[in-house]
């Protein structure tokens, strides 16, 4: 896969996290220019970097998954089936194979003067041929060997009894016997299905990031949180969402603080929306541990959280210092 245009994204966002880090650009421009560097390869596949470590993920079914551009991708799948239009002129070259070699067969028994009443092609297949032949093949007299047989006579004039030879005359009739266990024919062919390599995630809203804005936020100083959703109902969801934060050293049964949504609106597919810069750790004091979530309040005002696309529940952890 050609790797120039992940290496010229990459150089970018070096220097757009570089003019970030000295307030050369604000987050919400630095935002901007890195949608630009997303990158969709050979394959079609669309590719993004993490805002925050610049890591490469891949777009499978509106979510980001973390994936490396420079392993290959995986190789489509071979599929050996013999096409079911090939079928019906397999099955005739098999029958008129068939009816050649009892052709032959029978004519050398004929010549032969052998009778043989059946006989069984595949005995072991769960479809077999045969070839009826005790109602099909009629008996005549050979008369004329009958009568110069009858002129040798033995030593006493008595006329030998002679047995007329039976001349036989093939009539192959072909007969389908089916297992009415497994009625499967020898010259039937299964077609190779092949099954889907993704899972599709259940209609809902869940969150896939959270990061804050500083990231190392100190005391006094306002912060902003930033939470990507993953809305896969196909239409806009409107939700009282907000980031709740908890002490993460502590017992307490109630949240240090929260940070409400700029907008309600959660858009369909995969979105990052942001918190007014309300909350900050005010006085002075130690370093202080923190864990994060993101919430929404359903009608009768509980408190809910939100779960990422596998289940679990989405914490970050941070600490504001002096």
């Amino acid at each position: 896969m050609n790797q120039k245009p992940f290496q010229n994204a990459e150089r970018e966002f070096l220097l757009l996290k570089g003019q970030l880090a000295t307030n050369r650009i604000t987050r919400a421009q630095f935002d901007t220019a890195l949608e630009k560097l997303n990158v969709r390869d050979e394959f079609g596949r669309a590719w993004r970097m993490e805002p925050e470590s610049g890591a490469w993920q891949i777009q499978q079914n509106d979510a980001w998954l973390a994936a490396d551009p420079k392993s290959p991708p995986p190789a489509p799948a071979k599929d050996n089936a013999v096409p079911m239009n090939m079928v019906p002129i397999f099955a005739g070259g098999a029958i008129l194979l068939f009816c050649a070699c009892v052709i032959g067969a029978f004519a050398l028994l004929n010549k032969a003067g052998l009778f043989v009443n059946q006989v069984s092609l595949f005995p072991t297949a769960t479809t077999t041929f045969s070839a009826s032949l005790a109602t099909s093949i009629p008996f005549k007299t050979d008369t004329s060997f009958a009568t110069s047989e009858a002129t040798n006579t033995s030593s006493a004039g008595t006329p030998s009894p002679i047995m007329p030879r039976p001349s036989v005359t093939a009539m192959m009739t072909p007969t389908l016997q089916n297992n009415a266990a497994t009625p499967t024919s020898f010259f039937d062919v299964v077609p190779t299905i092949l099954a889907p390599t993704s899972v599709a995630v259940k209609p809902g809203v869940y969150v896939s990031n959270l990061r804050l804005n500083p990231r190392a936020p100190k005391r006094g100083e306002l912060v902003t949180f930033f939470v990507t959703f993953l809305n896969s109902t196909g239409k806009a969801q409107n939700s009282k969402w907000f980031v709740e934060i908890w002490e993460a050293n502590s017992n307490k049964k109630n949240a240090y603080g929260q940070a409400d949504a700029l907008k309600n609106e959660i858009p369909s597919g995969t979105n990052e929306r942001a918190t007014g810069s309300s909350w900050k750790v005010a006085g002075g004091g130690p370093c202080i541990p923190f864990r994060a979530r993101v919430v929404y309040q359903d009608s009768e005002s509980r408190r809910i959280p939100y779960k990422q696309p596998n289940g679990a529940e989405l914490w970050k952890s941070f600490q504001v210092c002096p």
